[in-house]
């Protein structure tokens, strides 16, 4: 039996089930697919006679049938693709959005790669769900998705056999590719020499006899290469051949519909996450489950997504962490700024991964790692307004904050020297639109962080942030070397989780102030070009998303999802146009 690998993301029963799929090598057959077994219920084979006959047709003919067809690679040793791999997580999630829409899931195996395109065109599938990177030549034939994710294209070998030094070096040599797939397409752009590789065999496959030293080079994509060093040890990682290479799933041009409903899907999961899992035990369980849960706020800062790629200061870190416990990502984005400690609490998180300031009341709940930022808490008005110079300055003015900030704490103890009024405001309200108000004069003043202070200001002249809150001892407890009057900001982990916090202390003392670290804080808190892209992509300009925000915060809480996702899904369907007619007869914004 193989030995687990280090990245462990896929979990234990990944590698038993690839032994026991595997054939030995002598027993492969080169030319042809070796013979399928009698497909599971829900699951039928391309071309046999109990595949559903073809059909075309957008999102209300497949409602009208009541079946989503779902296209999938499989045959062979497997009727399915391999439990806990990226397949199969596409074919759970398509099964998932099946169900929502009132459809029953029916998975249509096709034995090779390059029928899968073919058949959907011809009817025989509404949707491939195939780990499919959106290339040109594809996306001439087919709609692609919203990205579920983007990846690098990256040369293997076997581990202890010599690998090209560059891409001269490596144009004297040939890769194992299927000539339908992306990787084919992008050594043929580079003038690398492909070796066809029969279009049954999955990337594991190839993979594999690469590590058997039976095919000398391979390419495979980043996301799929973690999933396989999780049982496969033998493999050695090489050149970069593409980057940004988008994964998505493919439907008929002629069903915007299906296209439309499937994008505001993927959007709820990206934002949602797997937030109905619980789980509470410390990095002995987290290692074993290969995965790590970041609690973390939407917004340009923390967390957010561009072009079907996470990004964000504090998502960069989280990555950094993942990686280096050898684990999976995963970002979980809950209602309210609010709701991070209770969620963490209640196991629906692992660590915190939010800009959280360190308090004493905070500090009572959770437990901190060694501050990875230290920031002052500066005043925010109008950039008309007479610039506040001092305390005195406030007097009279009305301050606004969330009430459970650590900017509030403050707030009440300097209230002792300087008579100002201190209004708390709704904690889904996130500082950009805080700050917006008090831009367009609807809040006075605002509070904020230094560095998401100087965010908005890079693409804004509206505003400004000349005054810094002196602090107490006991709100800058932590801060030291230089970081005098400036407040703390760290991870956090549940109280029981001690291993956990220790292993965070020890990468944030290696990380702080590193060369990734600095690249990453420059790129987030200084780069303007990069800054008002993310404000562009995040729509949030005008504060509010929509004329109907108010009620959509109201429902929000009722289904445990962030108001802004609601929006989101609200303007796909209808553009906020009250007379707006779905493709299935309902009329009205959603």
């Amino acid at each position: 039996m193989r030995r687990r690998g280090k990245r462990g993301a896929w979990g234990v029963g990944l590698a038993v089930l690839a032994g026991l799929l595997l054939l030995p090598p002598g027993c492969r057959r080169e030319a042809e697919a070796p013979e399928s077994p009698k497909p599971p219920p829900g699951v039928v084979v391309a071309g046999s006679p109990e595949a559903p006959p073809p059909a075309l047709g957008d999102l209300p003919q497949i409602q009208a049938r009541g079946e989503l067809r779902v296209l999938v690679p499989g045959s062979g040793e497997r009727a399915l693709p391999r439990a806990g791999t990226p397949l199969e997580e596409d074919r759970r999630l398509a099964a998932e959005f099946a169900r929502r829409y009132g459809l029953t899931p029916r998975f249509i195996l096709v034995s090779n790669y390059d029928e899968l395109l073919p058949r959907l065109k011809a009817g025989e599938g509404d949707v491939v769900a195939a780990q499919l990177s959106v290339t040109r030549r594809r996306a001439r034939e087919v709609s692609f998705t919203r990205p579920l994710y983007t990846v690098e294209e990256i040369l293997v070998g076997r581990k202890g056999d010599p690998l090209p030094p560059d891409l001269e070096a490596l144009k004297s040599r040939k890769v194992h590719v299927r000539t339908s797939s992306s990787y084919a397409e992008t050594l043929e752009a580079l003038g690398v020499p492909i070796e066809p590789v029969p279009e049954w065999m999955d990337t594991f496959d190839i993979a594999e006899e690469v590590a058997e030293g039976l095919r000398p080079l391979t390419v495979v994509d980043s996301h799929l290469l973690e999933a396989i060093e999780a049982y496969e040890p033998r493999l050695a990682r090489g050149l970069v051949l593409a980057r940004g290479r988008q994964i998505a799933w493919a439907v008929r041009k002629e069903a915007p519909a299906l296209k439309a409903s499937l994008d505001a899907f993927m959007i709820e999961r990206s934002l949602t996450g797997h937030t109905k899992e619980r789980f509470t035990g410390d990095l002995d369980g987290i290692l074993r489950r290969g995965e790590l849960r970041v609690l973390t706020r939407n917004n340009a800062v923390s967390y957010y997504l561009h072009q079907g790629t996470p990004r964000g200061f504090d998502y960069e870190l989280a990555r950094m962490l993942a990686e280096d416990l050898g684990v999976r990502l995963m970002m979980v984005v809950p209602p309210s700024r609010q709701d991070l400690i209770p969620w963490l609490l209640d196991g629906r998180g692992d660590v915190i991964a939010a800009s959280l300031t360190i308090t004493p009341a905070r500090a009572e709940q959770v437990a901190f790692t060694r501050p990875y930022l230290y920031v002052h808490e500066v005043v925010v008005q109008r950039a008309d307004d007479a610039p506040i110079r001092s305390l005195e300055d406030l007097s009279g003015r009305t301050i606004h904050v969330h009430g459970g900030s650590s900017a509030y704490r403050t707030l009440r103890r300097l209230k002792r020297q300087v008579d100002f009024q201190i209004a708390s405001i709704p904690e889904d309200l996130e500082i950009e639109a805080i700050v917006d108000k008090v831009a367009r004069g609807a809040f006075d003043l605002t509070v904020a962080d230094e560095h998401v202070a100087g965010v908005e200001m890079t693409w804004r002249d509206d505003i400004r942030a000349d005054f810094v809150l002196p602090l107490g001892e006991e709100e800058t407890a932590g801060a030291a070397n230089g970081h005098e009057n400036k407040k703390p900001i760290a991870f956090a982990v549940r109280p029981d989780a001690k291993k956990l916090k220790r292993r965070i202390d020890r990468f944030v003392a290696r990380t702080y102030r590193s060369l990734e670290y600095n690249m990453a804080r420059r790129r987030y808190f200084q780069n303007k070009k990069f800054i008002r892209q993310a404000k562009a992509e995040r729509a949030t300009v005008a504060g509010r998303l929509s004329p109907y925000d108010d009620l959509l915060k109201k429902y929000s809480a009722r289904y445990g999802l962030d108001w802004r996702l609601m929006a989101a899904l609200a303007y796909q369907a209808s553009r906020f146009d009250p007379k707006a007619e779905s493709w299935v007869g309902a009329k009205g914004i959603f």
